[in-house]
Order: C-alpha cells, then structure tokens, then sequence
C-alpha cells in the first residue's frame, strides 16, 4: 500500500475541526440534560487534540470530519442495543460498520497486492498476518468491554498509516530475532547487514512469496547456522528476481 504523507494543516482545516467539535459536543450535552436516562450512553464529548491522534493524512482528516458530521444528523443519537446488553448509539453502531467496511477494503487492496492465493499456499499466512476480512455483527458483541476493546483495534487498523508502520514494526522485529535466535556468527551478520537494507515494506510483501523469507523461519528449531545460510540465500535470490531492488527506509 502506498504510504500517504503527514497532512498539512491549513486555517481552514482547523476552523472545520473547531466548528464540528463544538456542534458535536453541545448535542450530547443538550440530549444529556433533556435526556438524562440516556445520558450514559451517550458518546463522549470530543477535543480537536483528540480527533487530531486520529488524523495522519488528509484521507483521515476527510473521514474523521465526515463520521462525526453525521452524530449531528436527526436520529443518530438514538439508542440500540444488543441481546447481550451492549448499549451504544446508533450512530457509534453504524459508524463501527462502515469502519470495518472500510479496513476490509484495505486488508482486500494488500492481499491483491501481495498476489495471496491458495496456489501459492499463502492463505495461512493471511490469517497470520492479519489481512483476511475483519469481522463484524454487533449482535455477538458480547459485553461493553468487549465493544471498547474492538472499537480501540477498529480506530488504530483505520488509520492511513496502519500498514506502513506495520511493516516498519516487522522489519525491526526480524532484526531482532536474527540476534536473538542466530547470534552474531559469519552468516547471521551478513543476514543481518542484508535485511537491514531492505525497505520495510518491500520485506512484509515477501511474507507471502516464501516460508524461508518470513520471520518465523529465524526461529525454527534447527541449527542457527543452517537457518542463517538457507535465509541469506533465499533473500539472494528473492532480489535477484525482483531485480535486485534492496535499499528502503527501516
């Protein structure tokens, strides 16, 4: 997936922000005064520092000003809940849906991309690496600390900048585990030298072309010595083919 740069902000953006902030915040304060019984239910009220966590491109900054445009509308702050007893808004209930929509979407764009198929023997690795359909029914939401928890994994897959650090993450983990699990012998240094040089998201594309590529090959319960040749070779080869592309940011 194409990283997305940091957004730029602008006068008008932060006008746009301040605005909705405060429509957004004097609705649950009029329905919680008109409407204590509900009150608890409601959502909490927002800040721009809050919605800005939120924010790292200006496809974030358009989503997040449009989800919570729409608690404004007529209707949004009504009440639903689950046989389970989860009670929410029907606008926190909806907004959850077309979330996770949206990261499937996402997680379907990196799977194409990735090329994963079952002729390839990937689809475990899919599973694995957390890019298969996420999914969603708010009916098997089964207790409101379930609903906060899945609502807090929602809010950080969304985000523009999720893959991207999720294959810087992976990157510095591989490093790790060559330490850890291969030590500093001649061929475990040159691995490490090697991977060290590799873009980030070039490494967590090559999850899928081959076992050996993968983290979880470093700590196969072979010889360290085998395990470090066999993945230098393989990286060897894996640039080779792509042309030997091999320089990137960590």
């Amino acid at each position: 997936m194409a990283r997305q740069g940091n957004i730029r902000w602008n006068s008008r953006d932060k006008e746009s922000m301040t605005n909705l902030v405060k429509q957004f915040n004097k609705k649950v304060r009029d329905i919680s005064k008109n409407e204590p019984d509900i009150a608890d239910y409601l959502p909490k009220q927002i800040t721009s520092r809050s919605l800005k966590q939120q924010i790292k491109s200006r496809a974030d900054f358009n989503r997040v000003i449009k989800e919570h445009s729409k608690f404004l509308e007529s209707g949004a702050e009504k009440i639903v809940q689950n046989p389970k007893g989860v009670t929410v808004t029907q606008w926190e209930e909806e907004k959850l849906g077309r979330q996770v929509g949206e990261i499937n979407k996402q997680r379907k764009a990196e799977r194409k991309r990735a090329k994963v198929s079952a002729e390839k023997g990937t689809l475990t690795a899919v599973e694995r690496q957390n890019i298969a359909d996420k999914k969603y029914n708010f009916a098997d939401i089964s207790s409101p600390k379930a609903w906060d928890k899945y609502v807090e994994s929602v809010e950080k897959q969304i985000r523009s900048d999720y893959f991207p650090n999720k294959a810087a993450q992976y990157k510095k983990d591989y490093l790790r585990s060559i330490r850890r699990n291969l030590g500093y012998s001649k061929k475990a240094n040159e691995l490490y030298k090697l991977v060290q040089g590799l873009d980030a998201q070039m490494m967590y594309d090559s999850y899928y072309d081959d076992p050996v590529l993968q983290i979880n090959y470093t700590s196969e319960p072979l010889d360290a010595i085998v395990i470090a040749e066999t993945a230098l070779e393989n990286w060897q080869t894996h640039l080779t083919n792509m042309g030997g592309s091999s320089n990137g940011a960590a």
